[in-house]
This record gives C-alpha cells, sequence and structure tokens, in this order.
C-alpha cells in the first residue's frame, strides 16, 4: 500500500494507473437503442408500441438529467452529450451511462474557447455556441433534447456539417432565434436576416414533393409565439404525447437563460410517476 505522496508519485513513473469500474456491454445507445425499438415494433401492436418506446426514452434521458445534474452541481460542463456517449449497462435493461470526458469543461474556462467555438458536435451543438456567443452549462440541455427527440424519430434530429447549416435547420425546427442574444452573431444577419421577409406568422399550406398531397410549414417570419414552435415541434416530430412535447421544446429553447436546467428538467410533468433508479 501506497503511504505517501512521494510513494505514490514514484509508482505514478513505474506504473499505469487504471480506473475499474462495472463492465458496460449493451453497447452505445446509437446502436443499442434502434435495435429494441424494432424488435418493440414486431412484438407489439402500434399503439402498446409507441407507449413502450416513450416509456424506454422517458426511462434514458431521466438517468442523463441526474448526471448532468451532478456535473453542473460541482461546476463541469459535458460539452458533448450525444448518442455515442451513452452506454448501455447490458441487453436487458434501459441502465445506461454518459461516458467521454475528454471535452469536459469547468464554468471558468469557457471563455477559452470564445476565439473558435470549437466545443460540442455539431449535429449536437447548442445555438449559443452556433452563433459564436457565450455559454455555458445551458449547452448540455440543448444537447439533451436533441438526443430525446432522436430517440424517437430514430435519426439525428440535426445532420449539418458546419454552423451555417446547423444555424439554417435550426431556423426550419424552431423558426428565429432572440434578437437580444443573438444579432450581435456574425452569422446573425446573413442567416436570419430573410426570415423578416414575410410578416404574417403562423402556418401555410405546401405541396409535398410528390405531388399527391399537401402538408403544413410555418411562414419565414420573425414573430413565432412560444405556442407556434410547439405546435411546430410536435408536428416535426410526429408524436401525440403532449408532455414529451412540452419537454422537448424546454430543452430545445433558444434563450440559454430561460432552457431548463438539468434539475428543474427532472421535475418536469413528463417524468411523473417513475420510480428513483
Amino acid at each position: 500500500m501506497l503511504t505517501s505522496s512521494a510513494s505514490f508519485a514514484q509508482a505514478a513513473d513505474d506504473y499505469h494507473v487504471c480506473l475499474v469500474m462495472e463492465p458496460l456491454l449493451g453497447g452505445t445507445l446509437h446502436d443499442a437503442f434502434p435495435r429494441r425499438i424494432k424488435a418493440l415494433y414486431l412484438a407489439h401492436d402500434e399503439v402498446i408500441a409507441k407507449q413502450m418506446h416513450t416509456d424506454m426514452i422517458r426511462t434514458v434521458i431521466r438517468q442523463l438529467l441526474i448526471a448532468l445534474a451532478h456535473m453542473h452541481s460541482i461546476s463541469l460542463i459535458h460539452a458533448d452529450v450525444k448518442t455515442t456517449n451513452v452506454i448501455c449497462v447490458n441487453d436487458t435493461t434501459m441502465r445506461v451511462k454518459l461516458i467521454d470526458f475528454g471535452n469536459a469543461v469547468s464554468d471558468g474556462d469557457v471563455s477559452e474557447y470564445y476565439s473558435t467555438f470549437e466545443i460540442q458536435t455539431v449535429w449536437f451543438r447548442a445555438p449559443e455556441v452556433a452563433y459564436q456567443r457565450p455559454f455555458g452549462r445551458a449547452i448540455d440541455i440543448w444537447s439533451i433534447g436533441c438526443v430525446m427527440c432522436e430517440l424517437w424519430l430514430g435519426r439525428s434530429l440535426f445532420t449539418d456539417m458546419g454552423n451555417r447549416s446547423l444555424i439554417g435547420s435550426m431556423l426550419k425546427l424552431r423558426g428565429p432565434p432572440p434578437a437580444q442574444l443573438y444579432s450581435a452573431s456574425p452569422y446573425y444577419a446573413e442567416m436570419v436576416g430573410p426570415w423578416n421577409r414575410r410578416s404574417a406568422p403562423g402556418f401555410a399550406p405546401a405541396v409535398a414533393a410528390n405531388k399527391h398531397k399537401s402538408i403544413m410549414h410555418p411562414e419565414q417570419s420573425m414573430d413565432w409565439d412560444p405556442q407556434l414552435r410547439m405546435q411546430w415541434l410536435k408536428h416535426s416530430l410526429h408524436v401525440q404525447d403532449d408532455e414529451f412535447v412540452s419537454l422537448a421544446d424546454a430543452l430545445l429553447e433558444y434563450d440559454p437563460e430561460e432552457r431548463l436546467t438539468a434539475a428543474e428538467a427532472l421535475k418536469h410533468p413528463f417524468f411523473q410517476g417513475m420510480y428513483a433508479l
């Protein structure tokens, strides 16, 4: 047994230090979850399968929020929350672990990224990072919203490879961001300006690519109220569970100050009635 710091230093020079933890044998959430969902829909009718699907998402997202609540309580930001950084403990339960803390940053060090904003995987990148504005713990919460939607859709919510493209996709899904927060961004005038060409917010008819049916899309407008944002998100996700949509909407809030914290999200009605893990 090492009995002094000097002994430990000597040992560190001679040996590798290893961390031993429980086996994580269930694969990444990115790979394992779709397989389980496919089996679920094959084994049950659609109504029951959708409810079980939602319950599985509820179980996973709650665990991730618990992990983030702890990290944020000690002033750490994970900064790379995504489905490939979540591991299933085994093949039989929905117990998961958040992994890969190689990009984690403390609250006091985020300014080191303000010159490049090279943080977070693009598909899960928060708008304040994409627009190159000051950021903090709330970037993890946006990523959780992306993960939640991916688990429902069976595909990534955003698949863009750069900030301009990502901002364009955010505009299509969430409408324009608050000008008072984002107008100083080098991307704001270029990307958001065209959205002010129409004056009437709301849904407008559009003809689908196959010409056989019409779909609905929100008109380009700067005046997206909260109800319109949630209505369009519900339509885009093809989900009927109002609590699911409510939580996803709150996680994908443009304003990081208004975005739910991990601790607040755990109190959302979407998790009501769940037993503690």
